[in-house]
């Protein structure tokens, strides 16, 4: 599925949520899009919520019903036991958040704690 198309210029606010099997993720990005619209100052434009997976294809539901929500499916790399290493997920993230252009505030959000 393609990513929602955010100008990469309007961007200021990158959320990132890190998933593997979260059955709450949809919640959880609901609750996202509600705080964005309360901050002053922030148009709807001006912000993104990237979803960095690892379920491989069993949160689809979720992302269908969340189309303006960047999804980057996270492919394990070989040899690696960990599905989503903390280590390499924020360069690769950052590279693909729309708001790294710019001075803004990029969040990463953790469904485990």
């Amino acid at each position: 599925m393609a990513d929602a198309q955010v100008p990469t210029s309007a961007v200021k606010v990158s959320i990132v949520v890190i998933s593997k099997d979260e059955p709450a993720l949809s919640d959880t990005l609901d609750l996202l899009g509600d705080q964005i619209g309360k901050i002053d100052g922030l148009r709807p434009d001006e912000a993104e919520i990237l979803v960095v997976d690892a379920s491989s294809g069993r949160l689809d539901a979720i992302r269908a019903a969340h189309p303006t929500v960047r999804w980057i499916d996270f492919e394990r790399p070989e040899g690696v036991r960990i599905s989503i290493p903390t280590s390499g997920i924020g360069a690769c993230t950052m590279r693909r958040a729309k708001s790294s252009c710019s001075p803004t505030v990029v969040v990463f959000q953790n469904p485990d704690g």
